[in-house]
């Protein structure tokens, strides 16, 4: 058990490094990657504990590992949610934040472009003032 959460230990560490060397990132996806990874390796070492304790109950090989992956499984899921929810470096806000200005730039677009046409079409008629 113990060579397990060493090794969990170390993992963290290698892809913390990776995710702080990532040029691509700001300061707050890095932050938010790192907390999560704590988060999940959080939850992985909850779930060789827990694996630890279930067989002291007694309950056989199969069932109590399963029984401590269903325990893991939903730690982690909780934390990962309240993470999202708490949204501590913003980076939710931000990425919905730019998704929004996306969405309205496109929208006004489409307006002046289908503005431009009807314009186009009522200058291109007959009879219109700047054909005489």
């Amino acid at each position: 058990m113990i060579f397990r959460l060493l090794k969990e230990g170390i993992k963290i560490f290698v892809d913390a490094v990776k995710i702080l060397k990532n040029e691509n990132g700001s300061p707050a996806e890095k932050g938010e990657a790192i907390l999560k990874l704590v988060a999940i390796s959080l939850s992985t070492v909850i779930g060789i504990w827990t694996e630890g304790l279930i067989n002291q109950t007694g309950i056989p090989e199969p069932w109590s590992i399963m029984l401590a992956s269903m325990i893991s499984a939903t730690a982690m899921s909780g934390i990962l949610y309240l993470l999202n929810r708490f949204d501590i470096f913003n980076v939710q806000k931000d990425l919905r934040r730019q998704r929004i200005l996306e969405i309205l730039t496109q929208m006004n677009q489409e307006v002046e472009e289908e503005t431009d046409q009807i314009l186009q079409s009522i200058l291109n008629q007959p009879g219109c003032w700047h054909n005489i």
